[in-house]
């Protein structure tokens, strides 16, 4: 809770497991692949902007900060 999380790559996927009752503000972005799957995450106050390159939201009060960005490669939240 309360900390800064930023995941980076230039291509191949992130997978992303995080216990489903976790607390973020979270900005995502995969640029060349528009592949963002928000898995349990979705719809928890979250919105896909500039065509569907980005996503931005927030999950539960917001405690943590998480970035994560993938220029060549797809990004997956899984429910741990």
């Amino acid at each position: 809770s309360g900390g800064l999380y930023r995941f980076t790559s230039m291509k191949g996927n992130i997978n992303l497991r995080i216990p489903f009752e976790s607390s973020f503000r979270l900005t995502a972005t995969a640029p060349s692949t528009r592949n963002i799957d928000l898995g349990p995450f979705r719809g928890a106050n979250m919105r896909f902007v500039s065509d569907g390159r980005r996503v931005a939201g927030q999950a539960g009060e917001g405690a943590s900060t998480l970035t994560v960005t993938n220029q060549r490669g797809a990004i997956s939240f899984i429910r741990r």
